[in-house]
């Protein structure tokens, strides 16, 4: 898949356009950029949090850009519209399709 600025490196952090480690301090006002896989995230502070809380309140101090969000749905539906890499359908094949399957791989020693 061709998506911009993905190099296959999935987990990165970017805080204001430098490499984050983890224990880097954010101030309001700071840009924040993660990439899981393909996805990326550009968000911006609005406050830090004295202490660690709940998912609804870390919601509560960050903006996504709106940039940044229409890319990111953009990769999802394209990442959504392409075909899956293999499927059985609607179960697990049967012995008997194990087989075949083995067969077809030329693995005759089953």
């Amino acid at each position: 898949m061709d998506t911009p600025g993905y190099n296959g490196n999935g987990g990165k952090v970017d805080v204001n356009g430098d490499r984050a480690k983890r224990a880097k301090q954010i101030q309001a006002g700071d840009t924040v950029r993660l990439r899981q896989g393909p996805i990326e995230w550009v968000l911006v502070v609005r406050e830090a949090a004295g202490r660690r809380g709940s998912a609804d309140i870390a919601r509560g101090l960050y903006d996504e850009t709106d940039d940044g969000r229409r890319k990111r749905e953009t990769v999802t539906e394209q990442l959504r519209s392409m075909p899956t890499a293999f499927s059985h359908g609607d179960s697990k094949p049967g012995k008997r399709d194990r087989r075949a399957l083995r067969r077809l791989k030329g693995d005759e020693a089953w």
